[in-house]
């Protein structure tokens, strides 16, 4: 289950001091004017809530991050189709932490009605990248929209959406599909990594070996969590019968704030099938 202060903790043995939100203006910010006649927000409770705002009115959030200087650790954000990874400048240069942040639009959508947005275009947090021992983490911070009777329930999600270890293949960074599946496509991280990380702390690929764990057994309204982006509010879970992962939806999860783990086992009312002749989870509770 979702608790944001475990998570937190987690980030801070990474090297990440704390994380902020506030509310700012909705006009386009001066040079050096980001977060003018900011309004800092306070986390409620455990699920990362923020507060509930009228939806039919426009925000704009910041997410700032505090990290330690390091040289295994970045703050970063992502721009357009294919992910192009964006380093974010330093807000307190000089200091002995750094400090980036981000400012996180809503838009409307169809109903008229204003949500932060995650997609292949437009991102709705920043991401922590951390390198150290060798090993990849990468931690989504965003700002999600859970829409309830015209009121925009906004909530801070933090979330390691990928951890996988590094191996070195001749003058490479190599890593294996099963522990990231998105890695070899996924261009600019490669090339970020290629020119951020000590090639040295790496241990060559053949070192490599792998422990077959057997899957545990489901009943007949249980799903296993394969993976679920928090931010853009889907995933994929493993059923019964099913040899392609169906889908899970945020919307699917209306009793809290939808955030699960990998390994976390749901239960859901049925199994549907989609337009695109997939599968996907209706009436989930955790």
């Amino acid at each position: 289950m979702y608790n944001y202060s475990e998570r937190l903790k987690e980030m801070q043995g990474l090297g990440v001091i704390g994380i902020g939100v506030s509310v700012v203006s909705n006009e386009r910010p001066r040079p050096g004017q980001k977060m003018a006649d900011a309004k800092e927000l306070n986390i409620q409770n455990e699920r990362g809530f923020l507060g509930a705002f009228d939806s039919k009115k426009k925000m704009t959030f910041a997410i700032s991050v505090g990290v330690e200087r390091r040289d295994d650790l970045w703050v970063v954000w992502t721009e357009g189709r294919n992910r192009e990874i964006k380093t974010l400048a330093d807000q307190a240069s000089g200091a002995k932490t750094a400090i980036h942040s981000k400012r996180v639009p809503t838009d409307s959508t169809l109903t008229g009605e204003f949500v932060t947005k995650s997609n292949d275009r437009q991102g709705n947090g920043v991401w922590v990248i951390s390198t150290k021992d060798g090993q990849l983490q990468m931690w989504e911070v965003a700002i999600v929209t859970v829409l309830n009777g015209g009121m925009a329930n906004q909530h801070l999600s933090v979330q390691k959406v990928y951890v996988a270890e590094m191996y070195l293949e001749t003058s490479r960074i190599y890593i294996f599909d099963d522990e990231f599946s998105g890695y070899a496509d996924w261009k600019s991280l490669q090339e970020f990594l290629a020119m951020t990380v000590n090639y040295d702390l790496l241990v060559h690929i053949s070192t490599r070996t792998k422990e077959e764990v057997e899957p545990a057994k489901l009943a007949d309204d249980q799903a296993e969590i394969i993976w679920f982006n928090q931010a853009k509010g889907f995933g994929f879970a493993r059923a019964n019968g099913y040899d392609k992962n169906p889908i899970l939806h945020r919307n699917e999860c209306k009793e809290q704030f939808p955030a699960f783990e990998p390994g976390q086992v749901i239960r859901y009312k049925r199994i549907e099938g989609t337009h695109n002749g997939g599968a996907k989870f209706v009436g989930v509770r955790e």
